[in-house]
């Protein structure tokens, strides 16, 4: 038990470590006005004018979004290389 516990324990050590080494992600912000859904156009820094589906086609990821409402729908999303 003593050996299976301390293989566990070595194991989380060695997976920590290499989540501590690995290169960080590259993120960038996308902005888009007017919204209008699935075929919105958004200007991302990283990526050029691209849709949802073409962020996620070229390796990229959501990982948030916000709106407001101005007269218009403005609308921008954080995102981030999936790895």
């Amino acid at each position: 038990m003593k050996k299976l516990t301390l293989f566990a324990f070595i194991m989380t050590a060695l997976s920590a470590a290499t989540n501590v080494l690995a290169a960080p992600a590259r993120g960038g912000v996308c902005g888009a006005y007017p919204f209008n859904g699935a075929d919105t156009k958004f200007d991302c820094e990283h990526l050029g004018k691209v849709t949802i589906k073409q962020i996620y086609e070229r390796g990229w990821r959501i990982v948030s979004m916000g709106q407001q409402n101005d007269g218009g729908s403005w609308t921008y999303i954080v995102i981030e290389e999936q790895r």
